[in-house]
């Protein structure tokens, strides 16, 4: 359930930017996205607002499943990367 609403949220807010992003650098000779603000315009001017969300259900996916590889990673690297640090403690004996 996390790695859903955290990947979905992460998407929605950072795809317009990444369109723009993607757009400007699709346009290596700068002939139809040449600034930020520019190629927001145009991309405004080409489909309106939904113009932004352009491979959102794409991206968004690819989003979900990072949040949730990540989050399994966090999970199970440190006792591989730290095993000193997850020994079980031997219980002391007294004498």
């Amino acid at each position: 359930g996390g790695a859903v609403c955290a990947g979905v949220c992460a998407a929605t807010l950072s795809h317009p930017l990444d369109t723009i992003k993607t757009c400007m650098q699709g346009d290596v000779a700068r002939q139809r996205y040449t600034t930020v603000l520019g190629t927001a315009r145009t991309l405004f001017a080409d489909g309106g607002a939904r113009r932004f969300f352009n491979g959102w259900a794409w991206r968004t996916g690819r989003m979900i499943c990072a949040v949730f590889l990540l989050g399994a990673c966090k999970d199970m690297l440190p006792p591989v990367v730290f095993p000193a640090a997850f020994r079980e403690q031997q219980p002391q004996r007294r004498a």
